[in-house]
């Protein structure tokens, strides 16, 4: 969804690079993943470059922001340079924004740029554009998450 809490660990807020990140506690559900499965490395790209919390803040931040048509999403067609040098092709891919209405638009922007018919997540029933978040609200479902993501990431990687 966006960066949350995560800081980078050198230089500013405002760098236009990639730089080492102190995760946040989504980026420790995705490090879970990534130790089942034995992966070392992985890159996550949000729908949104607004660091801010809580999600109810974001959500309010996104729709003051909207009119002004501010490029703050990697999947905006402003910054399709960008997005071709970050987004690497033929590997899994994971969805995990979350199903808040609010993040509809975004999530169609990023699926339509992505063009992935069967991405590696957990769908929300009925709902097109909504992927369940790696830190749902309680620790049960947190490990859920972490367990079937894993078993997709699993089965992906031995089906190449």
């Amino acid at each position: 969804m966006n960066p949350g809490t995560s800081q980078p660990t050198v230089g500013d807020n405002n760098q236009q690079k990639e730089v080492p990140a102190i995760p946040d506690t989504t980026q420790d559900q995705i490090m879970r993943v990534m130790e089942n499965c034995r992966i070392e490395y992985s890159r996550i790209l949000n729908l949104s470059d607004l660091r801010i919390t809580p999600s109810k803040a974001f959500y309010k931040l996104l729709s003051e922001i909207r009119p002004k048509q501010i490029p703050h999403s990697i999947f905006d067609s402003r910054r399709e340079d960008e997005f071709k040098t970050l987004f690497v092709t033929n590997i899994p891919t994971i969805f995990a924004w979350g199903v808040a209405k609010e993040l509809t638009e975004l999530a169609k922007s990023a699926i339509g740029k992505i063009g992935i018919n069967n991405p590696i997540g957990i769908k929300k029933n009925n709902e097109n554009y909504a992927f369940y978040h790696p830190l749902p609200h309680n620790h049960k479902a947190q490990i859920k998450w972490v367990s079937e993501i894993t078993k997709q990431l699993k089965n992906s990687l031995n089906s190449d």
